[in-house]
C-alpha cells in the first residue's frame, strides 16, 4: 500500500508567514512489508514489517489530519495551549492554515486512485477547525485544518 499526498507547512518569521508545498509519501514495500516515509524524494523514516502486526496485508482505512490529546488539570481547568498544524484556523486559508491536497491511495493491485470521499471529525471547533473542499481534477480532494489551542477569545 502506498499513500501519496501533498501538504503545506507554515514557517513563521517575525514579519511574515511563508507556505511551502512538500510531497509526502508513505509506502509499504510489497515484497518485504517494510514501510518507508519520504519527503520530496528523501527518505526520512523507516519501519520494519515486524513491528506492524495489523498492517501485514492491506489497510481498511486511511486517515489524514491532526490530533491533540490532552486532559484538563484541576489547577487550570482549561484546554491545552498546544496548537494544531500551523496554529491558524482552516478558514484563514491554505496560505496560513495547514493544508493537504491530492490525496491518493494505492490498492492491493498497485492501482493509484484519488480519494473522492472524505468523512470528518472535529471534537472542539472553538480551538481547532477543518474545511474539506470538493474534489476537482486539478487538486483532487483537499482540506485545510488547524487552530491555536487555548486562547482567550475562542478556546477556553
Amino acid at each position: 500500500m502506498t499513500l501519496s499526498l501533498s501538504f503545506s507547512l507554515d514557517f513563521h518569521s517575525i514579519n511574515e508567514i511563508v507556505a511551502s508545498m512538500r510531497n509526502l509519501q508513505l509506502a509499504k514495500d510489497p515484497k518485504e512489508g517494510d514501510w518507508w516515509l519520504t519527503v520530496d524524494d528523501t527518505v526520512v523514516g523507516y519501519w520494519p514489517a515486524d513491528i506492524f502486526t495489523h498492517l501485514k496485508g492491506a489497510a481498511t482505512r486511511v486517515e489524514w489530519g491532526g490530533e491533540i490529546i490532552y486532559t484538563t488539570t484541576k489547577s487550570t481547568d482549561r484546554h491545552t495551549k498546544t496548537h494544531m498544524g500551523s496554529s491558524h484556523f482552516a478558514n484563514e486559508g491554505y496560505k496560513k492554515a495547514s493544508h493537504f491536497n491530492g490525496l491518493k491511495i494505492v490498492t492491493k493491485d498497485d492501482t493509484i486512485i484519488p480519494v473522492k470521499i472524505a468523512t470528518t471529525a472535529i471534537t472542539n471547533a472553538r480551538c481547532y477547525n477543518l474545511l474539506v473542499y470538493p474534489y476537482n481534477e486539478n487538486l483532487g480532494t483537499s482540506f485545510s485544518y488547524g487552530g491555536p489551542g487555548f486562547n482567550n477569545s475562542t478556546c477556553t
